[in-house]
């Protein structure tokens, strides 16, 4: 009788077991029928291997947030912009309580949708680079923030059935969804904020993808610093304005909702700073491949030939950034140091005047214009371009760097001084050929007065002896 009774769960056991569909199959997921993950991931570019363990921590998510009841009301609500807005407000919060925003530890489900990408631990290639801790630190977090948290986003509301896209503005990567007219609905998870905004109101809209943000709605460097010191909840009760100006100055909206690109993008940025330019560069075309409208791609791709020393190929992938996006201020920027770095000097000022021009308050083309100008001999018009740099940004510790050079070339040695000193407050180093020029300076005027110093009195007592 014992054995009948084992060899009957043995058969059922069995037939479970035959029975379960195969990972990629059509899977039916916490009551919520026919739910297929692997395509999504598939699409999204991830390696089948990788498929099942990101499949286990979504499902995990979507029990978290009662993903059933959210699909049926999103089916209600979708058409309704402000409705919707108030949806996916409610979403990021359930995301937010989940513990996939935050970056002190990322949560697993974000690591590994970086992670799955990439055949190394990233983390240690970030931590054996010849980078500083901080930029280290700040590689890590910007590798597992935006990117990741925007991924996983694009995965919860596209099985929701909302038109999600994934969008790029300066350093910064978030989803959207493209409403009714010029409207769009941002979605950014990492920051929690939900906004509606009528593109044709507050950007300049350049193409059907590429919007910059007016001149009349531009707030001052200092505010945007103000603002860049907030925590998150704070950020919150800042206007629309001053919320675009901090992380959407300019905005890319992608015809995907993947943004395995700009994963790929970070990578390679990681990669460069390793010295692994192949290894970047390869990162930087398969960003390319999947998304070849995106200027960013071609501007990351640019800086590694840079890097590189490959100056033409630099150029070469500037041009079609700023083809992509004729006010690519960035673009114009970098690659006025590429030539600089050739010493077509004409052309590298053009480029930093079309940068300003677009961004009047864009401190680094200021103060590499004004390299420029030094490296030209015009030390008047460099310190010209360092004070405006330095005005914009007072805390610009490599624009007092170059000024306290060129106070040196013009022999104002004292104002040099106090610009390193400067330097030396911010906790920086100072260029070490100019601490021994200075040095050299001070020694030779100490040589010079000290005899007079130590003769003066002597003179004095042989005339008041004699007289």
């Amino acid at each position: 009788m014992m054995v009948k009774t084992i060899n009957k769960y043995i058969l059922i056991l069995i037939i479970l077991v035959l029975s379960r569909p195969a990972f990629g199959q059509t899977v039916p997921t916490i009551g919520q029928p026919q739910v297929q993950i692997g395509s999504l991931l598939q699409h999204l570019g991830y390696p089948e291997n990788t498929w099942p363990a990101i499949e286990k921590d979504v499902n995990v998510l979507l029990t978290q947030i009662d993903f059933p009841k959210l699909k049926k009301e999103a089916a209600l609500i979708k058409s309704d912009p402000l409705k919707l807005k108030d949806f996916v407000t409610k979403l990021g919060g359930l995301i937010e309580q989940g513990g996939y925003t935050q970056s002190h530890p990322p949560h697993p489900l974000i690591k590994l949708l970086t992670s799955s990408l990439v055949n190394d631990d990233i983390s240690q290639v970030i931590f054996s680079s010849p980078i500083s801790f901080w930029q280290k630190v700040d590689s890590k977090k910007a590798l597992v923030a935006c990117t990741a948290i925007s991924q996983l986003g694009s995965i919860v509301l596209d099985m929701l059935d909302i038109n999600v896209k994934v969008a790029y503005s300066p350093a910064h990567v978030f989803n959207c969804v493209p409403l009714d007219g010029k409207q769009v609905l941002i979605v950014d998870f990492s920051n929690q904020i939900f906004k509606i905004v009528d593109l044709n109101q507050y950007y300049y809209v350049l193409g059907s993808k590429t919007m910059l943000l007016k001149d009349k709605y531009h707030i001052s460097p200092a505010r945007v610093r103000e603002i860049n010191g907030q925590l998150l909840s704070e950020l919150h009760s800042d206007t629309l304005e001053e919320i675009l100006n901090f992380m959407y100055l300019y905005i890319y909206i992608s015809d995907d909702y993947a943004t395995t690109p700009g994963i790929l993008m970070n990578f390679a940025n990681i990669y460069s700073r390793k010295g692994n330019n192949d290894q970047a560069i390869t990162d930087s075309n398969k960003a390319i491949e999947i998304d070849p409208e995106n200027a960013d791609a071609y501007r990351e791709r640019a800086s590694v030939y840079g890097n590189k020393g490959d100056l033409d190929r630099a150029i070469a992938d500037y041009n079609k950034a700023i083809e992509l996006f004729p006010d690519f201020a960035d673009a114009f920027h970098d690659r006025g140091n590429i030539y600089t770095a050739k010493g077509e000097f004409d052309k590298a000022i053009f480029d930093f005047n079309q940068a300003i021009i677009i961004d009047p308050n864009y401190a680094e083309a200021f103060r590499d214009r004004g390299i420029v100008h030094d490296n030209k001999g015009e030390l008047d018009q460099a310190i010209s371009d360092y004070n405006k740099a330095i005005e914009i940004d007072p805390y610009y510790s490599e624009a007092y760097q170059s000024r306290a050079e060129a106070y040196f070339s013009k022999q104002e040695y004292d104002k040099s001084k106090e610009d390193v000193h400067k330097v030396e407050d911010f906790g920086d180093e100072v260029n070490q050929d100019l601490l021994d020029k200075l040095k050299k300076v001070s020694d030779s005027k100490n040589s010079f007065f000290l005899p007079i110093l130590i003769g003066a009195p002597i003179i004095l007592l042989l005339v008041f002896k004699f007289f």
